[in-house]
């Protein structure tokens, strides 16, 4: 391949990581914030019964949203892998990898999400429970649900902070988005493991999340809308 060949795919990719990254924000804020957040109650497995029984409609289409988001990582692992190859192979194929890694993790933890709605769905072999004990696993399989999705961010964080670390060797963003990056990873990272470690301090951790939101929003924009930098060589 020629050496404008070559930019020619790096470009291409690194606008296809852009949209698909954006699209991936725009469809994990829908899942969790507008469904999952409005439906479920942590303390009250009656009241989360009640609004997903009511609300299956929107349950399905969070439930297939969650899934397009992480067939949209793979895409996005890809294009990033392409764009960074020549310059940065071994952070790009460690970035590939661990978000590889989180993409399956968070789309087979998906399957908690199914049992919660099975489990309300009244199927004959499920009558020998009570309805309050169908409420209750319906509710334990969403708690789960959030406990696996805290694991495949650990992963993702990982991730981002190889990502960002390639970006900013390459210099193909302006470098304080690669920094932002690598910086969103230990906040996934520190924020998964309080999840596990310390669970009670795990809610006052949520304004750290305003780093991952503006750099991973700002990196989909830039690449979108400018592309990669990318110097032809002389």
């Amino acid at each position: 391949m020629s050496d404008l060949a070559q930019i020619s795919e790096q470009k291409r990719a690194a606008r296809i990581a852009g949209v698909a990254y954006l699209l991936i924000f725009i469809g994990g804020i829908f899942a969790e914030v507008f469904v999952r957040d409005r439906l479920v109650v942590s303390d009250d497995a009656a009241t989360t019964a009640a609004n997903i029984i009511a609300n299956e409609g929107l349950f399905r289409i969070g439930l297939a949203v969650d899934m397009m988001v992480f067939a949209l990582d793979v895409l996005v692992a890809w294009a990033f892998y392409v764009l960074l190859r020549p310059v940065q192979e071994g952070l790009a194929l460690l970035s590939t990898f661990f978000r590889l890694v989180m993409a399956a993790m968070l789309g087979l933890n998906l399957l908690h999400q199914y049992a919660a709605l099975y489990a309300l769905n009244g199927a004959d072999h499920l009558s020998a429970f009570e309805p309050a004990q169908l409420e209750s696993l319906s509710l334990f399989a969403m708690r789960v649900h959030g406990m696996g999705y805290n694991a495949g961010l650990v992963f993702f964080g990982f991730a981002i902070i190889a990502l960002g670390a390639a970006l900013f060797r390459a210099r193909y963003v302006p470098r304080i988005l690669s920094v932002g990056l690598a910086l969103s990873g230990v906040v996934y990272l520190l924020t998964s493991f309080s999840s596990i470690l310390t669970p009670s301090i795990t809610g006052s951790l949520f304004v750290l999340f305003l780093l991952p939101v503006a750099a991973e929003l700002g990196l989909a924009l830039w690449l979108m809308i400018m592309g990669a930098r990318i110097e032809p060589p002389r």
